[in-house]
């Protein structure tokens, strides 16, 4: 009998210390508490069931903002107290399973990205971006604030297609999904044509569509409004966070080039291409006429035309100029760079402004090998068995002998170039010459000693010893 009031007593005791340690965590707080595992749907349905907001932090596994608000923002008590009680938190990767489809519809283009969603998965809210703990605060209370509000954009898109003739409306449903970095660039061309490219012109709509013409939006496409904004580059001066025109253009071009290779259409492609009248290119940019052919026809699998656009690409941009050409204008754009620092310094540059400069040593070289070693590998992964292999070896050994004046700054593309030399080699069934290259692109690869590329390291040794 002693024995058991002992332990009913014993029980006692610990209940009562586990009561009193729930009632410090609840008073202390804890971290943010993040769902990671759990659909979408069920989400859904959880947020129907409670009434609250849900809240998605978009990542990757490679963005350093991303893990900076988990070390410094997302572990922090008193926000971890606010959002387990008034959201339902979710940790999405943007480019894994269901991430990619998420990210996709909700126009994710930069991470962090963090998705408001009511319960029946409409985007409320949008922020982006690291931030500290009383900014994000912010952002969650004006979520709030959007669920409730007149003009919150499932009111706005029930609203749309009874007023899509009223530019008044139009006007006011593109605004609140600027201000939510949706994808309007389709929208954004019907409204330059209902109002006409007069009233486009116009300041406030010049705001609009330099808007979502930005980095951070990238929501416009080559069209009418895009011109308009070209044509209007005099008044970028009376406009908010304006960017250069070429910005505006490059973003557009990629947007449009996205949908020619989604849709498979060179019309669209050769259209991507004319605006380059407005960039100031060298002959080996990456949005050079055949870069950007290059491009279209490895994302939509044609090995034919890509190899015809490669070798015109090579013969006509990549190796035309001479060693001693490409270093002259490698010491013409350090000795600009270097002179633009030092004014800024205004004297001598301090050791971590050298070492900055440094990295500008050869970056019209470097240009040129990182092009020669993209065409030779995705001409690979296109046409594996290619009975021009010969053609690609001349090709990576000229690159390679460009790199050998100074190795020190070309250790990041080396590795990489004796790796995929090493590989065409074996094909061509040189098997004593693909293993002397391959140990040397090891070799490479461990003096540039990157700790994230043990795991390459091994990989590239297995590699060897299946030669």
């Amino acid at each position: 009998m002693n024995s058991i009031l002992s332990n009913r007593k014993g029980i006692c005791s610990y209940l009562l210390v586990f009561f009193l340690f729930l009632i410090k965590l609840e008073a202390y707080g804890q971290p943010v508490h993040f769902d990671e595992n759990s659909s979408l749907e069920s989400h859904l349905v959880a947020s129907r069931n409670s009434g609250k907001l849900i809240f998605i932090d978009m990542y990757t596994d490679w963005c350093g903002p991303c893990k900076r608000m988990d070390a410094e923002v997302f572990s922090q008590e008193k926000l971890g107290k606010r959002m387990n009680a008034e959201f339902i938190n979710v940790k999405i990767n943007a480019e894994k399973g269901e991430g990619i489809a998420i990210a996709k519809k909700y126009y994710v283009t930069s991470y962090p990205t963090y998705l408001f969603l009511d319960h029946e998965g409409t985007l409320i809210y949008k922020a982006t971006g690291f931030m500290v703990q009383d900014k994000l605060v912010e952002h969650l209370t004006k979520a709030q604030e959007s669920l409730t509000s007149k003009d919150n954009l499932k009111k706005l898109t029930q609203e749309f297609e009874s007023n899509r003739k009223n530019s008044a409306f139009f006007y006011q449903y593109l605004k609140k999904r600027t201000s939510l970095a949706l994808d309007n660039a389709d929208l954004m061309d019907e409204y330059v044509s209902l109002i006409g490219t007069q009233e486009a012109a116009k300041l406030i709509n010049l705001q609009l569509i330099a808007d979502n013409a930005s980095f951070n939006a990238r929501s416009l496409k080559l069209g009418s409004a895009l011109d308009v904004l070209i044509a209007h580059s005099f008044a970028y001066d009376s406009l908010e966070n304006s960017e250069e025109v070429e910005t505006y253009v490059q973003m557009a071009q990629m947007n449009s080039l996205n949908r020619a290779i989604e849709n498979r259409d060179e019309t669209l492609l050769e259209k991507v291409i004319s605006y380059n009248k407005y960039l100031d290119l060298a002959i080996y940019d990456e949005e050079e006429d055949n870069a950007i052919r290059l491009k279209y026809y490895y994302a939509t699998k044609n090995p034919v035309e890509y190899k015809k656009i490669a070798r015109n690409y090579l013969a006509d941009n990549l190796l035309i100029l001479s060693q001693d050409s490409l270093l002259k204008l490698d010491r013409l754009i350090y000795e600009s760079v270097k002179k633009g620092m030092e004014d800024r310094s205004k004297g001598t540059l301090s050791l971590e402004k050298e070492k900055q400069l440094l990295t500008y040593r050869h970056t019209q070289t470097i240009a040129i090998n990182r092009g020669i070693l993209s065409v030779c590998q995705r001409w690979m992964e296109l046409d594996p068995k290619t009975n021009e292999m010969s053609q690609l070896i001349n090709w990576i050994n000229y690159s390679l002998k460009l790199m050998e004046i100074d190795q020190d700054y070309y250790h990041k593309i080396i590795p990489e170039s004796l790796s995929l030399l090493a590989k065409i080699h074996y094909l061509k069934g040189d098997r004593s010459l693909a293993i002397k290259t391959k140990k040397a692109a090891i070799k490479a690869l461990k003096a540039r000693d990157f700790e994230n590329e043990r795991e390459l390291v091994h990989s590239w040794e297995k590699e060897l010893l299946s030669m």
